[in-house]
This record gives C-alpha cells, structure tokens and sequence, in this order.
C-alpha cells in the first residue's frame, strides 16, 4: 500500500512525531523527507519493446536463454552475465550498493570508475541507502499499479532520484552514463528496473532512455489481437527454460539483446 502523503504546508520541525504517525512508517517517512513525488511524465508512442519480441519465434526466444544461462552456476559460464543477478547476492545488503554489486555490474561489460565507485561506497552511501529503501525489494515492474509506478518509478520518485545520483546530473560527471546507471540499478532491484545499453535501444527503436520506464510500462500493457500479454509470454518462457528465479525483466532482456547483438556496429559482449 502507498502511503498517502501530507500536505507539504505541514511544518516539520516540531512535528515530526505528527508526521511520522500520518505516514505509518520510517520508510515513508524517508521517502517524503526526499521529496518523492507521484508526478510522472506520460509515454504516448509505440509500445516499442513489445513490437520487438513479437518479431522472435518462440523456439529462438527459448533457445537465446538456454545458450545464454548455459554454465551459470560454474566459474566458467559462456555469458559471464548470467551471474550477474546471483553474484554474492545473497550476501549482499538490498538497500546498499557495495563494491561486489559493482562487480557485478562488470559482467554485463560495463565498469564503474573509480572515482565514482569510492562515492558510491562511502560519502554517498546514506543517502543511496535512504533512496534504495523506499523501493521495496519485493516490488516487480510488471504488477505495479498506475499509483505504484508515479510513486516509485515516476519523475520525482526514489528510482529517479537515485539514477540521477548515479548520472551525477546535479554535479561533476563522473563517467557513469545511462548503460551502466541502468545496470546497477537493476542488479538492486531486478524485478523492479530494466537495462538499457546500446543493443536494447537498437532492437526496440528507443532512442535513449529518456522515458524508458514509461515505455517498458506501455509494453506491458500493450496486448495485441490474438495474442496472450507480454508478461504471460515471459512467465511461461521462462518456465520452460528452467529459470523461474530470474525476473521477467531480465527474461525479456536476455531475450532481446541475444537477437539484437550481432545487429550493432561493435560486437556486443556481456
């Protein structure tokens, strides 16, 4: 459930304890206490991912996870990102991004520099903290509400603010971009945000991501004559691939970068 918010006339300062009560919970207290908004901007163009997956036969979506997932539980795996959700998660704190997430992120071909991973895990980590507990860790992309996406994906929402912290759009670049943004965010909260990189954008026509959230949304929702939804196709895909513990997100991800990589101009590795 999301906690209905007070009028922002509400003074602070002396009641706090009002405010917490009003609120429920620390949680919701913290997202408030960061400005988090239900405002979203609307996507109103073509459901662009879902056009994508359709143009895939069954067999080569099925056959794509396979090779892709082939060796995944070994040190030697043929898609070094098939570890990337598994890597020494379970060891991991979820409203925390530590130096193995970014590790981890490595395996999807990116690397965090240096600079940036020394902020990310330390004088930038209360507040990455803060902003990674108002996304619960049992929240997926494909079940949200209307009033769950403004609250947690929309313009003002903890999602966005954290991608950009990660992006630095308030300060110094410091060479984290929207490919390797998206990738730790999804390492988080892999039911909850997709990836975007220069072979997803190619295959769904998205021209950066810019929206990107929205336009996954509408995929979604999207559900063409004759045809059971996105999400049943995923769920039952990644049945019969044996995967059910990786998201739908990452299903259609895999999916559709295994179509797309020999499509653009630089071998995609990842």
């Amino acid at each position: 459930m999301v906690a209905k918010r007070p009028s922002r006339y509400l003074s602070v300062g002396g009641n706090m304890v009002v405010l917490y009560a009003k609120l429920k919970s620390a949680s919701a207290l913290a997202c408030y206490w960061w400005g988090v908004s239900e405002a979203s901007t609307r996507f109103r163009g073509k459901f662009m991912p879902s056009s994508a997956l359709q143009e895939i036969t069954e067999g080569r979506r099925l056959s794509y996870l396979r090779e892709y997932f082939d060796g995944a539980d070994t040190d030697a795996p043929r898609f070094t990102g098939s570890q990337f959700e598994s890597f020494l998660a379970e060891s991991q704190d979820p409203n925390q991004i530590a130096a193995a997430d970014l590790l981890a992120v490595s395996m999807l071909s990116v690397n965090v520099p240096a600079a940036a991973s020394l902020k990310i895990c330390g004088s930038l980590q209360e507040k990455i903290t803060v902003l990674l507990s108002c996304l619960p860790v049992e929240l997926k992309f494909e079940e949200l509400t209307d009033q769950e996406f403004e609250e947690y994906l929309g313009a003002r929402s903890p999602a966005e603010k954290l991608w950009n912290l990660l992006r630095q759009k308030d300060g110094t670049p410091w060479g984290i971009g929207q490919t390797t943004a998206s990738k730790i965010l999804a390492r988080k909260r892999p039911h909850l945000i997709p990836i975007y990189d220069s072979v997803i954008a190619n295959i769904t026509g998205m021209p950066n991501s810019l929206h990107q959230w929205t336009r996954w949304r509408a995929a979604f929702a999207s559900n063409a004559t004759g045809q059971s939804s996105m999400q049943e196709q995923l769920t039952e895909l990644r049945a019969a691939a044996g995967l059910t513990q990786i998201s739908l997100l990452r299903t259609l991800d895999v999916v559709l970068w295994m179509e797309g990589r020999d499509k653009v101009k630089r071998t995609a590795v990842r």
